[in-house]
């Protein structure tokens, strides 16, 4: 007895040795798992072994990852204690910032900023001390995009500062180079060592420093930490933490759209090149596209006020041939003089014409157009939506990443569902009971006159844009409180029963529509309304989604209440999304989740019924029978569901016969009979007590489960073994078949080339014929040129004849002009003295007019003198007269 407790517990030490050797390589392998620093954001850190049933996630509840709407989600980042970086690369999601102010502090950013390669992360401080030489610097942001391409991203305090250092800038070897003059730039290392000064300031620079970003997550440690999770609404918000687009990542995309606005700004001074899609709505991750539309100036309407006006060439009458052209000469420009900019691809005959290139100083794939600016506001849409509630986003990188483990996404195009789509299915499914997220129609109602919004083309994006108040109201009419587990699980029985065939999804009505016209998914252009989004999807990727979903549903059902149960609660079994990816994965193989053994489907870690050593050990209370109830109570409650055929066979099964061992895609559902442990417990546990009988057993159920893994490990080595024989098989008959059929199709190629020879013969005989006959024209050409060269001497010596009388001719006029020049200047001779005889003959006359008017003026003198002697006689009488007229009587007149 105390033998067979002792080999127990030897074999649980045994095993969990195992599982800390495996733990510890799997740690010193990988980079550590995320931690929570005492500032509340998450870093990597290396945890300590602890035993499997003592392992629980570092990031609390309370944590910024629990998505509140004051926090600021923090991106996993690198906290390197030694060095005092504080690599935090932080979600830049302010809860209440517009998407234009956004666009507009963005842009601010990147005009502040340059980008500076340099030799190693080190270099950083030296580089910070020649920048503030220059201006003062307000932070350095420092990423690698191989182990040799260091960079950094120095934002200064103002535009001027920029300016200034890219004056003090240079090329060298300038004859072997384009002098391009850009934001992007190399640090050239000094002969001499580094001064003192650098020094003195690595402090300053380690504090304004961000290190290590724009990095993709580590899968192995993403998939540690999101098992070391509490819940599955934590896992949801792990895995949106640690994959959304970082402050680094979306400063580089606005560096990259500033690079071509400088390049076209000496001929279009307002051009704007204004990011659009996942880099801005807030639904991006680590290494997504950058798509840009390129908006070459405002569009003003005509004043006829301008009294200047510029002038401009004539543009075409096809607004789309003009853009092609367009795109076409900035493609070549990116091409010839962009540095960074490579692998460019014209695609000038899409819908809409865009060019595809990458830019190497960033690590940004790009896709350029002009003529999108709807594609901008959809993004604005999106944005608003996404800010509206703080379950939005992590929902949507849930959904994403498991469409991109089962294989409904795919990177290139095709007859796949797209990224775009599943966000919009994921906003109508939040628009639904006790919805989260408002219809579309009603931002539209709510817009004011500064929301309105018309794009070139005539599409109609007015909505309300004013997300404070959004925000507001949707706080004050929000009911739906359920975490982002209940969120996800109804997400997927929601399209598991959605009926495709007949139904459009609209987030403008927040309800589903008729279908407008016939597709297998019809998905409303919220801002084009007379669109399909999903238009490109065929009928059996649909129908494939719709099974998808089904089978996400289930799964993520029994993972939940397989981890829920406190008996088979172990964070080293894959359950969550953890479990709904790799089911994902196999299922991606072709493996079929609804007609495979229930056994199989719960036990994903192992892909076997038999529960793994390394869970079964993982507490001394917890034996191989606990374990398979729950895989028993999942296998009786998958069909009730469902209604889906299971094998119902189990540890407790009450049959005496040896169960069958059934194979599927290399995974073997093999159960033990009840005899053999009623033989045990009967013939070796005679005396025993109550306890000594369950170690007992315990031992044994131990011993046959090594015997049955081995087997099993076994039985899969040779199947495996086999299946890559007959694999080999296949390919080795594959390949005969390929030659024989290549020596088959050689065959035919020489017999058409032998024909194409002949052929080419019998052409070459026509072209040997009219060979002659051109030479017969040249000969004839040679003559005539003969016969023309001679026309042309004499033409020539006529030619100088005429030439001879044209000088006669222009002699003879020079004469003629000479003499009337004498003629002319004998007459204005005449002229001028007749001139003068005139004015003499008019001052003669001047001066008799001068003495008539004095002799007038004489006369008239004269005449009054004697008016007045005339007078005088008159009125001349004596005293004596005048006395007597003073005496006069009427007497003296009768006297008289």
């Amino acid at each position: 007895m105390e033998e067979l407790e002792s080999y127990s517990r030897k074999i649980e030490e045994s095993e969990w040795k195992a599982w800390h050797t495996d733990s510890t390589a799997l740690i010193t392998r990988s980079e550590p798992a995320f931690a929570c620093s005492e500032s509340g954001k998450p870093f990597r850190k290396k945890p300590p072994p602890v035993h499997p049933t003592e392992i629980r996630t570092s990031i609390s509840p309370s944590s910024p990852v629990g998505l509140s709407t004051t926090s600021v989600l923090a991106n996993y980042a690198t906290k390197a204690e030694s060095s005092k970086v504080q690599n935090v690369s932080t979600l830049n999601r302010p809860p209440l910032e517009s998407f234009e102010s956004m666009l507009k502090n963005r842009r601010n950013e990147a005009r502040r900023s340059i980008l500076v390669q340099v030799h190693s992360e080190q270099s950083c401080a030296e580089l910070n001390t020649y920048c503030t030489q220059y201006g003062s610097v307000k932070s350095l942001h420092h990423y690698s995009l191989s182990s040799s391409m260091h960079f950094v991203v120095v934002e200064f305090a103002k535009e001027d500062d920029v300016k200034t250092i890219l004056s003090a800038s240079g090329h060298v070897n300038i004859s072997q180079v384009i002098p391009v003059h850009s934001p992007f730039l190399w640090f050239r290392a000094k002969e001499k060592s580094r001064k003192k000064g650098a020094q003195l300031n690595d402090e300053q620079t380690m504090s304004l420093m961000v290190s290590s970003g724009n990095t993709s997550p580590n899968q192995d440690e993403l998939r540690l930490s999101m098992l070391s999770a509490e819940s599955l609404s934590e896992q949801m918000n792990i895995l949106y933490c640690s994959s959304a687009l970082d402050d680094l990542g979306i400063r580089l995309r606005f560096l990259t759209a500033l690079q071509l606005e400088l390049a076209l700004n000496g001929l279009f001074p307002l051009i704007t090149a204004l990011p659009f899609g996942s880099s801005v709505s807030g639904f991006g991750k680590v290494g997504c596209d950058l798509d840009l539309v390129l908006h070459l100036g405002p569009e003003h309407t005509e004043d006829d006020n301008y009294r200047l006006v510029f002038h401009a060439k004539t543009s075409m009458g096809n607004g789309r041939t003009q853009v092609q052209r367009h795109m076409e000469t900035i493609g070549d420009m990116c091409q010839m003089f962009l540095p960074g900019c490579t692998n460019i691809k014209r695609i000038l005959q899409a819908r809409v014409p865009i060019i595809k290139y990458k830019q190497e100083f960033t690590g940004v794939e790009c896709d350029l157009s002009m003529t999108n600016m709807t594609a901008v506001y959809m993004g604005e849409l999106l944005y608003i939506m996404g800010s509206l509630d703080d379950r939005v986003k992590p929902l949507v990188f849930a959904v994403r990443m498991w469409a991109r483990e089962v294989g409904l996404t795919n990177p290139t195009p095709g007859r796949w569902i797209t990224n775009f789509s599943l966000i919009l299915l994921v906003v109508f499914f939040l628009q639904q009971r006790s919805p989260v997220l408002p219809p579309l129609k009603q931002l539209v109602a709510q817009a004011g006159p500064d929301d309105r919004r018309i794009t070139p083309d005539g599409v109609n994006c007015t909505f309300i844009r004013d997300l404070k108040k959004l925000t507001e109201q949707n706080e004050t009419k929000k009911q739906n409180k359920d975490s982002l587990e209940t969120l996800l699980l109804n997400f997927f029985e929601f399209y598991s029963s959605f009926d495709f065939s007949s139904h459009a999804i609209s987030i403008v009505e927040g309800m589903t529509i008729p279908k407008p016209e016939h597709a297998p998914l019809y998905i409303v252009n919220p801002l084009e309304r007379g669109l399909n989004v999903s238009k490109n999807v065929s009928h059996e990727e649909t129908e494939r989604l719709r099974i998808e979903l089904r089978n996400a549903a289930w799964a993520l059902e029994s993972t939940w209440e397989k981890h829920d149960s406190a008996s088979s609660k172990s964070k080293i079994e894959p359950w969550g999304l953890v479990a709904i990816f790799e089911a994902a994965q196999l299922s991606a193989k072709g493996r079929n989740i609804f007609y495979t053994s229930a056994a199989s489907r719960n036990v994903q870690s192992s892909r076997l019924s038999i529960v793994p050593k390394s869970c079964a050990s993982t507490s001394s209370t917890r034996g191989a029978s606990t374990s398979q109830t729950s895989i028993n109570n999942h296998a009786h409650a998958s069909p009730q569901r469902y209604n889906q055929p299971v094998y119902k066979g189990g540890l407790h099964s009450s049959t005496n016969e040896h169960p069958p061992v059934k194979k599927n895609n290399d995974i073997i559902s093999v159960r033990i009979p009840q005899c053999i442990t009623n033989d045990l417990a009967l013939g070796d546990g005679k005396g025993m007590g109550a306890e000594g009988l369950i170690r007992f057993l315990r031992a044994k159920v131990k011993v046959l489960q090594d015997e049955v893994s081995k087997l099993q490990a076994d039985y899969k080595k040779r199947t495996e073994e086999w299946h890559q024989q007959h694999s080999e098989l296949k390919n080795v008959e594959e390949d005969r078949n390929k030659w024989h059929q290549q020596a088959i199709t050689t065959k035919e190629q020489l017999c058409k080339q032998e024909q194409q020879c002949t052929i080419i013969n019998r052409k070459l005989q026509q072209r040997e014929m009219e060979n002659v006959a051109l030479r017969k024209e040249v000969e004839s050409l040679r003559k005539e040129m003969k016969f023309v060269l001679q026309t042309t001497g004499s033409n020539e010596v006529r030619l100088n004849r005429c030439l001879e009388d044209t000088e006669k001719l222009k002699t003879t006029i020079k004469q003629v002009k000479q003499e009337e020049k004498e003629v002319r200047d004998q007459g204005r001779k005449k002229v001028e003295e007749l001139t003068s005889t005139i004015k003499k003959l008019e001052r003669q006359k001047m001066e008799l007019i001068h003495g008539f008017k004095k002799q007038l003026q004489l006369i008239d003198n004269l005449k009054k003198q004697k008016g007045h002697l005339e007078a005088g006689r008159v009125i001349q009488f004596t005293e004596d007269e005048f006395l007597k007229l003073l005496d006069w009587t009427p007497d003296d007149e009768k006297n008289i």
